[in-house]
């Protein structure tokens, strides 16, 4: 990837990461955070800059602080798996976060459910 002025990594090439670190295609990113897919490609290619809005709303979406969206440090905290298998997943989790507190009981006990049954599975084969 080609770095900007100086070497230093551009906005653009920056988002472009971190939306393909996450799992994102430009139109899921941009439904993301209520703009279109032009606009997006634009943040990524011609380096427009977002409003501080959805700066704030790239930050929640992808995961990282404001300041790393907009490379002034590195990231501090690690919220999302590195694997490509599990970022669905934790996609679907970070929904789940949204439902209401018995919503979210259900959910809790069907997953528990699930991993004793597997558990319980796997003591039977051995």
């Amino acid at each position: 990837m080609a770095k900007g002025r100086q070497g230093k990594e551009t906005f653009g090439e920056r988002l472009r990461r971190l939306r393909k670190a996450r799992g994102f295609t430009q139109v899921e990113l941009a439904q993301a955070i209520g703009v279109s897919q032009p606009t997006v490609a634009y943040y990524e290619t011609e380096d427009g800059l977002p409003g501080a809005t959805h700066v704030l709303k790239l930050a929640e979406v992808l995961g990282a602080p404001p300041e790393e969206i907009l490379g002034l440090e590195k990231g501090r905290r690690k919220t999302e798996p590195e694997s490509p298998e599990n970022i669905r997943l934790w996609r679907k989790l970070k929904q789940v976060e949204k439902l209401s507190p018995t919503e979210r009981r259900q959910v809790l006990q069907l997953i528990e459910a699930l991993v004793e049954r597997n558990q319980l599975r796997r003591e039977k084969a051995s």
